[in-house]
């Protein structure tokens, strides 16, 4: 994956900042995010920085790799590779929870396939660490549903609060398996909790902070006057949703077919489960009116929002957490089709396969976000700054300097610069820098 779409920052600032923020809780023990920073001799200075918006759990998980590892931006880079295949093997399990392993494979070998999941597996974002938190926690409801084990109760409940708080939305995965969860133990007490789960709550405390700290429109880019959910929003994004599941530009990194095999997939599997509903086990009814639930409040939460047009460049990560719901159906059919047996099974891995280097073929052109402003303004300086300054030596005047920070350049804005130039000017003839960058 990562041959096919090398590992970059794609969505400058959010990514920067998630990474900030890592950064901080290696070297400071704290959780904001650094905007301007000196580094010399292994030492960091934070001249200014901010708290941020977005929950802490990824940036957590990137601070624990720090810690093996030793800090570096690059990091990152791990962390969601190793998401991206915790997403593909927790799919994988899922899957063969209703489907013959062969078809389990084919599920998984058809996430893969999408260009929109094998660009953000090699980004610095958290859609990918979300996805497979989200694909994971409903392998576990399933489990939870079928074994009714205490064990199996407290591992889901953890997982759904580690889960709320990777991106803002995904906190409704909570709402909607919680309910069921109480009903469960309720109905079945010997699935209760181990009495552990008595602190899961506290853990959702830093996300409850954070909303104390940032509640208005303006801390998620909402203009003075718009409202930042709204059934207005709602119906003009699910036509841009319609033309970036049905793939009508390459950039959206969906795969058309797949989008109206799964449509049809869906109403065939909506007649057989009204007509044969009795046969269905209790389980799967449960889980399909679950996860159903789970995907209408994604929708109504993502659509609805300001910034919910999934064919945007900078939105279009969004729609990454509807890929597993598309899947199934299209099982469904080939599972109909090959007779519930699995020597019919060449043609799908044939089609599967010539899909699966298709949109391996699509990633590795990194069209999605290849107009961004900020995307062309980073890699310019990237490249840039690794040839000219490869020792990380110089000190860069930049109103980008938030981009800089993350890795360990020395970067300041030009209002700090202004206000303090002769204590520039002492850092650059004291060998604290050595040079000065204008961008």
């Amino acid at each position: 994956i990562s041959i096919l779409s090398p590992p970059h920052l794609r969505i400058l600032y959010d990514e920067t900042n998630l990474i900030g923020v890592s950064q901080a809780m290696f070297e400071h023990n704290t959780c904001y995010i650094p905007t301007q920073a000196l580094f010399h001799n292994q030492n960091t200075y934070i001249i200014d920085h901010e708290w941020g918006i977005r929950p802490f759990v990824f940036p957590f998980f990137l601070y624990l790799i720090h810690l093996t590892k030793g800090y570096a931006l690059s990091n990152v880079y791990l962390l969601n590779i190793s998401a991206g295949l915790l997403t593909l093997f927790s799919f994988y399990l899922l899957l063969q929870r209703f489907f013959s392993k062969p078809l389990a494979v084919l599920g998984m070998g058809l996430l893969s396939a999408y260009p929109i999941f094998v660009f953000w597996t090699t980004s610095g974002g958290f859609e990918i660490v979300n996805l497979g938190f989200a694909t994971f926690a409903f392998y576990q409801f399933h489990c939870l549903l079928t074994s009714k084990e205490p064990l199996q109760t407290t591992r889901l409940i953890f997982t759904l609060i580690l889960l709320a708080q990777i991106r803002y939305e995904a906190v409704l995965f909570l709402c909607t398996i919680g309910p069921f969860i109480v009903w469960q133990c309720i109905k079945h007490a010997h699935s209760r909790p181990h009495t552990i789960a008595i602190v899961a709550p506290i853990l959702l405390l830093p996300v409850a902070w954070q909303r104390t700290l940032h509640s208005g429109d303006q801390a998620f880019m909402v203009q003075e006057g718009a409202s930042m959910f709204g059934i207005n929003h709602f119906l003009t994004n699910i036509q841009h949703a319609y033309a970036f599941f049905s793939g009508t530009e390459s950039a959206y990194g969906t795969i058309p077919i797949l989008f109206y095999i799964s449509i049809l997939g869906t109403l065939i599997g909506i007649i057989h489960l009204i007509r044969n509903h009795k046969q269905v086990p209790h389980t799967t009814l449960i889980f399909i009116f679950a996860a159903t639930i789970a995907c209408l409040l994604q929708a109504s939460a993502i659509l609805g929002y300001i910034l919910g047009n999934l064919t945007r460049p900078f939105s279009i990560r969004l729609g990454i957490i509807f890929l597993p719901f598309l899947i199934p159906p299209t099982l469904y059919l080939c599972h109909l089709i090959t007779n519930k047996k699995n020597i019919f099974i060449a043609p799908f891995t044939l089609a599967t396969t010539v899909i699966i280097f298709w949109g391996w073929s699509v990633a590795s052109k990194n069209t999605p976000i290849q107009n961004l402003r900020l995307y062309q303004i980073n890699q310019a300086y990237t490249d840039f700054f690794q040839e000219q300054d490869p020792q990380k030596q110089a000190l860069i005047i930049s109103p980008y300097s938030r981009c800089f920070v993350p890795d360990q350049r020395s970067a300041i804005t030009f209002n700090y610069a202004n206000q303090n130039w002769q204590e520039i000017m002492g850092h650059l003839q004291n060998g604290t820098v050595n040079k000065i960058y204008i961008c």
